[in-house]
């Protein structure tokens, strides 16, 4: 899981890169449905070049937070596994134990 969220960081770092050169040269492509890939120059049409950057940079954005959340996923199940090295243990069966543990004492020696 590690890796994959891994590889989602790179790719939207890729995306970014991608998304801010075509940003910088002016000229970026789009898929207008299985058409092939339509070219849009900033100065030929900047609404529609500045629609497709948009889109670029959002979709970018998406795979970025998508990529920290399956990392974050990642991390939270490497602490509750028992058999990884990130285990942090259980809190509740912690409290649990000594809950029980409070009240064999008290069985053993009321205060009466």
């Amino acid at each position: 899981m590690r890796i994959f969220s891994c590889l989602m960081l790179l790719a939207s770092a890729l995306m970014f890169a991608s998304a801010g050169y075509d940003e910088y040269r002016g000229v970026t492509r789009i898929q207008a449905g299985r058409s092939l890939p339509e070219v849009i120059t900033k100065t030929g049409n900047p609404e529609q070049f500045h629609n497709a950057m948009t889109y670029h940079w959002a979709y970018a954005f998406v795979v970025l937070i998508a990529g920290i959340i399956t990392y974050m996923i990642g991390a939270g199940i490497e602490k509750s596994d028992p058999f990884s090295q990130d285990f942090a243990g259980n809190k509740a069966l912690d409290d649990w134990s000594d809950a029980m543990k409070k009240e064999e004492e008290r069985r053993k020696h009321p205060k009466s």
